[in-house]
């Protein structure tokens, strides 16, 4: 690597994390893709090995982190700390004297992803494989090229970090909240506080058309950034009464949706409408009803596991009677001190990842302004 003319591959800077573990401590830091952001070098945030079923990979701070499904997302990231993964997400460790934050360059420029995108398996879940990233072959800047590229990388992922850390936090303080509430209080069906519905069928006709002002969600828009902590916009949006027609229903703001059927349920992802919006037949919605507390209905949903809930079979499903009877606490009241502070810790935490994003783009240009021109030049297969 201290030379600029010699072609390396991505298995000469770093190896893959192949070990497997089905019994993980269940309070350990764990990262799903739904946890990964596009274009975001670290976390977007943690979960806990209790959240997920099956096996998964471990990880150490420092390992490089590839979202291997839909490569395209560019979901890669380096981790802080050390945890588990699924295993849709690959873990590279960097050889003695490779930086992560180069390594995560490498991994994360679009000579890598536009080669990740074109070998790709699957037409519906294009999936990458570790061999395919590890044989990539690439031209390396000079050492001292990379020696101050990583030390203004460093700079701006220990703001990164800081700031993920108080993300962690805030979501500490929600559940915190929750509890605290909730000790000692009356417990009542759900659907005593909110109606329990699914989602309608999106056409593949409309699918991505906007030629209106109201969204109709798939649960593929869970994951993009905007939609993180609240649904604001999907790739389809439509006029209301055209939504009607078609056979949609536009849920009020402030329902709350998760996943109803699939391994998607298993991510534990719930979120709010921002926005009165249609939402796929995917989705179940629950909409608080006169007097119930949106942001407090979202607060203790997110404490529960749907997991606990899923029907057997082979595919996860949740069943909307049994939605309904998830017992909740009595204490959700709309106008109260504490829909205000739960109201104010997601929008902070929203306010906290478009700092990240933006300090992210901040990289780009230190990676742009310091590369020599041509530096990620395709040398041939391995």
């Amino acid at each position: 690597m201290s030379c600029a003319s010699e072609a390396v591959s991505i298995a000469d800077m770093a190896e893959l994390v192949s070990a497997k573990r089905s019994d993980p401590p269940t309070d350990a830091p764990y990262l799903g893709l739904e946890h990964l952001a596009s274009k975001l070098d670290v976390p977007a945030a943690w979960g806990e090995a209790r959240d997920t079923t099956g096996t998964v990979v471990p990880f150490e701070a420092g390992d490089v982190l590839f979202g291997r499904l839909r490569p395209y997302l560019r979901k890669v990231a380096v981790a802080d700390r050390a945890g588990f993964c699924s295993p849709e997400i690959l873990v590279f460790r960097p050889r003695q004297g490779v930086s992560s934050r180069f390594l995560h360059t490498l991994l994360s420029s679009d000579h890598v992803i536009q080669h990740a995108v074109a070998v790709s398996t699957g037409s519906r879940m294009p999936r990458t494989a570790a061999r395919d990233i590890l044989t990539i072959r690439l031209r390396a800047p000079e050492t001292e090229e990379i020696a101050k590229l990583g030390a203004r990388l460093d700079a701006v992922s220990e703001h990164q970090a800081t700031l993920s850390d108080e993300s962690s936090h805030l979501a500490k303080l929600r559940r915190s909240l929750v509890a605290s509430q909730s000790a000692g209080c009356d417990r009542i069906p759900l659907g005593s506080l909110a109606s329990v519905t699914q989602g309608k069928s999106l056409p593949k006709a409309v699918q991505g058309r906007r030629t209106g002002s109201v969204s109709w969600f798939k649960i593929a828009d869970m994951t993009t950034a905007k939609n993180l902590f609240g649904y604001t916009a999907a790739a389809t949006q439509l006029d209301s009464t055209e939504i009607v027609r078609l056979g949609g229903r536009v849920a009020p703001l402030g329902s709350v949706v998760f996943p109803r059927v699939g391994a998607a349920v298993l991510t534990e992802k719930k979120r709010i409408l921002d926005v009165d919006a249609a939402v796929d037949e995917n989705h179940i919605v629950v909409t608080p009803r006169p007097g119930v507390s949106p942001e407090e209905l979202l607060a203790c949903l997110e404490v529960l596991y749907l997991s606990d809930y899923v029907q057997s079979g082979a595919v996860p499903s949740l069943n909307l009677k049994l939605v309904g009877s998830m017992s909740m606490p009595s204490w959700l009241t709309a106008g109260d001190v504490l829909e205000g502070a739960l109201a104010a810790t997601r929008q902070h935490a929203r306010a906290l990842f478009a700092e990240r994003e933006a300090l992210g783009r901040v990289r780009e240009a230190i990676v742009s302004a310091t590369l020599a021109p041509g530096w990620g030049t395709d040398q041939g297969a391995a």
